[in-house]
């Protein structure tokens, strides 16, 4: 039998992300999922659970979800994945907002990038790529269905309980929110437990059920 997969949360940076450490087992390699700020004290929970970071995995590329980046990079030597359309985002102050927000920044680039449906096989853990734009043009969902309970969903700033992310920052489009919108609504089974960018996690039944957004159409 496979050791299980173990997710664990925490909320960083001045915006409050949740950035969360997704590993198969103890000393076989993490992932970190939306490492925006805080770089030390995500560091120190990986390490408090004997879980050395090998990925990360940005679902967007806004300075409160990728801030930690290139501390964690320089700190572990983890690697920086993206989707192809946000890696602009992480080459400068501007795209990212860290510039309108007068936050630092150091600008980089991600070591790879993924596109929609692409399987990514990482630390023994298996992450379909779900293409939703909207906040951003590149955000993506990642859909994981290898845990003990329900399927996981880390919805990034494209569903949050009760409500969705924004689309009026530079490259956001309502539009096409609304189209990764019912997307999700197709493949993703009612049971998943969504863990979102920001806010508590909640269940797909329930946003179906609840979340105005997903109501339409």
């Amino acid at each position: 039998m496979p050791d299980p997969i173990s997710i664990h949360s925490i909320c960083v940076g001045f915006l409050a992300v949740n950035c969360y450490i997704v590993a198969r087992g103890k000393s076989r390699g993490a992932i970190v999922i939306d490492p925006g700020g805080d770089g030390d004290q995500i560091l120190a929970l990986a390490n408090e659970r004997n879980l050395p970071i090998c990925y990360m995995l940005n679902t967007h590329g806004h300075i409160d979800h990728v801030g930690a980046n290139v501390f964690l990079r320089e700190n572990t030597g983890a690697k920086i994945g993206i989707h192809v359309q946000d890696a602009p985002f992480l080459g400068g102050e501007t795209l990212c907002g860290a510039q309108a927000l007068g936050f630092p920044f150091t600008p980089h680039h991600p070591d790879f990038t993924f596109q929609d449906g692409d399987q990514l096989n990482l630390a023994d853990i298996s992450l379909k790529v779900i293409h939703t734009p909207g906040h951003t043009p590149g955000g993506s969902c990642f859909f994981m269905d290898q845990t003990e309970e329900a399927p996981v969903l880390f919805s990034g700033d494209t569903l949050f309980c009760g409500s969705v992310g924004r689309t009026d920052l530079p490259g956001g489009d309502f539009k096409n929110l609304e189209k990764s919108l019912k997307k999700l609504k197709t493949i993703i089974p009612p049971e998943t437990i969504i863990l979102p960018g920001h806010g508590s996690q909640t269940t797909m039944k329930e946003e179906l059920e609840t979340n105005p957004f997903l109501e339409k159409g």
